[in-house]
C-alpha cells in the first residue's frame, strides 16, 4: 500500500497519470499480441480447411477410379450358376456368347497340386464328393485346388456333355466357346478330352 504524507499531496495526479499510461501501453500491446494470435489461429484454420479438402479429393478420386474398374469388368461377365437339367448346378449364359473367345477369362487364377490318390482316402465324405466333382484323375493322382473349395470361379460347374459347346485348353486349365452360345443356354464341356475317366473318380 502507497502512504502518502501531507506534502504529497500534489504529487498524486502525477502518478495517476503515469499510471495511466502504463495502463495504456500495457493493454496496447496485449490487444496487439491479441489480434496477431487470431491472425495465427485464422490462418492455421484456412490452412486445415484447404488440406481437408485436399485430402477429402483423393479418396473420391480413387474410388471413382475403382468404379469405373467394376463397370468395365461387370461389360466382361457372360456366365452365371443355375439349376442345371444335366446334373445339379450349372453355368448359364446371361447373354449372347461370341465363338472362339473364354467367357471365364478374367476369372482368378486357381493354382492346382497333384495329390495321390491314397493320401486322400480318409476325407471326409462329404468334400470326397466335392474332390470327385471338381478334381481331374491322372492315373493314380487326382489334381485338386491348392486353396480347397471356397474359391471355385463359375468354369467349375461346367456340366458334361458329348456335344458340347465348350472346349478345354491346356488339359482344363481354361476353355473357349465352339460357337455362339444364346442367352439361357447352359455351357458344357466334354470331360472326356482332359479327364482320363470322364471326370468319374475310381476307388
Amino acid at each position: 500500500m502507497l502512504a502518502f504524507q501531507a506534502g504529497d499531496v500534489g504529487s498524486i495526479p502525477i502518478a495517476r497519470s503515469r499510471f495511466q499510461k502504463r495502463l495504456g501501453f500495457g493493454l496496447f500491446f496485449l490487444l496487439l499480441k491479441l489480434n496477431a494470435l487470431l491472425t495465427i489461429r485464422d490462418h492455421c484454420d484456412r490452412l486445415g480447411s484447404l488440406l481437408t479438402f485436399e485430402y477429402s479429393q483423393q479418396p473420391e478420386e480413387a474410388d471413382m477410379r475403382k468404379v469405373n474398374e467394376v463397370v468395365e469388368n461387370l461389360k466382361k461377365v457372360y456366365c452365371r450358376l443355375g439349376v442345371s437339367a444335366i446334373h445339379g448346378v450349372g453355368v448359364f449364359a446371361v447373354r449372347k456368347i461370341p465363338k472362339g473367345i473364354n467367357p471365364f477369362a478374367d476369372a482368378a487364377d486357381t493354382k492346382w497340386k497333384k495329390v495321390p490318390l491314397e493320401d486322400i482316402r480318409d476325407i471326409h465324405p462329404g468334400i470326397m464328393k466335392m474332390i470327385d466333382d471338381f478334381g481331374v484323375k491322372e492315373g493314380n493322382y487326382i489334381w485338386i485346388p491348392e486353396a480347397g473349395f471356397n474359391n471355385l470361379g463359375p468354369s467349375y460347374y461346367l456340366n458334361h456333355s458329348k456335344s458340347p459347346n465348350m472346349a478345354a485348353m491346356g488339359g482344363g486349365d481354361w476353355f473357349i466357346t465352339l460357337r455362339e452360345i444364346e442367352e439361357g443356354e447352359e455351357l458344357t464341356v466334354d470331360y472326356g478330352t482332359y479327364d482320363e475317366e470322364g471326370h468319374a473318380l475310381k476307388f
